[in-house]
């Protein structure tokens, strides 16, 4: 792979991978979890107890001026979405679905 092919395709892609990881976590649970009932509702926001102690190293890197403060963070959103994403919010609408047929 050549120098303008990572700074055109591969660098931009996992950027958009990490910002979607950071902001696409939060809105899903914003928008998912108050359509959730029972189990489901108390399950979906367990992957973000693991991002807690991310934000703490996050926020203290930041006050102590280093440049790599959101390292941690970039890598771990995304690797956190993608569990909740195919382990809890496609089983939850497949359930949804399987329900809402009815039967022959």
């Amino acid at each position: 792979m050549t120098d303008d092919t990572w700074q055109v395709v591969v660098g931009p892609a996992i950027m958009g991978v990490a910002v979607y990881g950071i902001l696409g976590y939060p809105g899903l649970l914003y928008r998912s979890v108050p359509q959730m009932r029972g189990g489901w509702r108390i399950a979906a926001p367990l992957p973000l107890s693991a991002l807690i102690p991310v934000l703490v190293v996050t926020i203290q890197g930041f006050w102590q001026g280093s440049n790599l403060w959101p390292l941690l963070l970039i890598f771990l959103a995304p690797v956190l979405l993608l569990p909740y994403q195919v382990g809890l919010a496609a089983p939850h609408k497949w359930v949804q679905h399987r329900a809402s047929v009815p039967a022959p």
